[in-house]
């Protein structure tokens, strides 16, 4: 009797023990998942309010979720773009080739990807210029589960840094054509010069430089300086 009951007293123990340790373990679980609970609801506010584009996607590269500031620039809702693959729903006539294939790569593999810029298009046809930051989310296992992918509309600042190198090709231009005024005695050299150096800035293959003088009788007439070969049908 005394032996049952020193086994019994000792498995009452041990339970005790146990069921200590296992409601520790279960309140330590608790506040964990409360705290990942708070920084997931944070991440989400921060997320949800960014003027970044975020994407989230599965592992295999399809859209999850997507937050206010893609529905806004891009005129898709959450609603009609889960599921899709972001590179084919963005791509557009001039979105590079190349940066595609590389984004395409790196989810096969999954492994994220930095420093990809590129034309993006939204619903209604408009195209933006995009910087794109691709995380891969992994597991303890180091599985890949998610792809955070972050864009950045960088049109405007293109824009800006695009009309800055314009101004600074039209300073040298018009230096250019100020040394051939200076050195040449013949205007249609500096003429010639500076429409070529106009198509080339401008990104044109036509063009040409004149005047619109008028007749004695005072009919406006159009005199070229320059002009580039045109067909004319």
């Amino acid at each position: 009797l005394v032996i049952f009951l020193v086994l019994f007293l000792s498995l009452m123990a041990v339970t005790a023990v146990l069921y200590y340790r296992f409601n520790k373990q279960r309140e330590a679980i608790a506040a964990e998942l409360v705290t990942l609970n708070a920084e997931t609801k944070i991440l989400s506010q921060v997320a949800r309010h960014t003027d970044n584009l975020v994407i989230i996607l599965n592992e295999q590269g399809l859209i999850e979720w997507v937050n206010d500031a893609f529905e806004k620039v891009t005129g898709y809702v959450l609603a009609e773009v889960i599921g899709q693959q972001p590179l084919a729903l963005l791509q557009g006539p001039e979105t590079d080739r190349q940066t595609v294939a590389r984004i395409s790569n790196r989810l096969n593999r999954g492994q994220s990807c930095t420093g990809c810029q590129s034309f993006a298009y939204g619903k209604d046809g408009r195209k933006f210029w995009m910087s794109l930051e691709m995380l891969s989310i992994q597991n303890d296992a180091n599985e890949v589960t998610n792809f955070i992918a972050i864009m950045t509309d960088l049109t405007e600042q293109r824009e800006r840094a695009l009309t800055i190198d314009r101004n600074a090709q039209l300073l040298d231009v018009i230096n250019k054509v100020q040394n051939e005024f200076i050195l040449s005695s013949r205007p249609g050299i500096m003429f010639e010069t500076l429409l070529n150096s106009l198509l080339e800035i401008t990104e044109s293959e036509y063009g040409f430089i004149g005047e619109v003088l008028h007749s004695p009788e005072g009919t406006p007439y159009l005199k070229t300086q320059a002009i580039t070969n045109i067909a004319w049908n």
